[in-house]
């Protein structure tokens, strides 16, 4: 009988060790599986203060309009959400900013290819216009625009089109395409 009683210790401090090393093995992956999510940056999380000084590092001050991140096509994940930012600078001398007016639109061109209309695309994106920007000389507006592509959208691409105008007369323009990736 005594036996018994030792072997079911046994086993009992056996099952103990087993549960504690299996829980610090997974609270250790899940440290692991944070950190290196965690280190992965995104537009979304950048502040507008980074954007604009990684901005002014690619192109320097001397772009009209820039569409940031600097890349001709832009991945994003299907159920994922993403953001690109648009940065307008008035490189008008000698202007106030309640004197000049900017607004940016945005368009799609070569949509078709996702067999979606334009206003399914564009319920994707938040922010997809501007209105009666005052921008001083020398000075800039960024403005982040949000993609959130829904789980099941269609992989394709389509190219994004931002223009800008300054008091209603065309100032610049510059393109991009986004590719939804599965």
């Amino acid at each position: 009988m005594r036996n018994d009683k030792k072997g079911a210790m046994e086993m009992s401090i056996g099952t103990i060790v087993i549960i504690v090393l299996s829980m610090s093995m997974l609270i250790l992956g899940m440290v692991l599986v944070k950190n290196i999510f965690g280190g992965a940056t995104d537009i979304v999380d950048s502040s507008t203060q980074q954007i604009s000084s990684e901005i002014a590092k690619i192109y320097g001050d001397d772009k009209r309009l820039v569409i940031y991140p600097s890349v001709d096509i832009f991945d994003v994940k299907a159920g994922d959400t993403s953001a690109f930012a648009i940065r307008i600078k008035n490189l008008l001398e000698n202007t106030a900013a309640d004197s000049v007016v900017f607004s940016y639109s945005i368009t799609l061109d070569d949509f078709e290819e996702c067999g979606l209309s334009e206003g399914e695309i564009f319920s994707w994106m938040k922010g997809e216009s501007g209105q009666g920007l005052g921008i001083s000389s020398a000075g800039e507006h960024l403005e982040k625009i949000l993609l959130e592509i829904p789980e099941g959208a269609p992989l394709c691409s389509f190219k994004v089109r931002v223009a800008v105008e300054q008091n209603n007369q065309p100032y610049a323009n510059e393109q991009m395409f986004i590719r939804i990736k599965g």
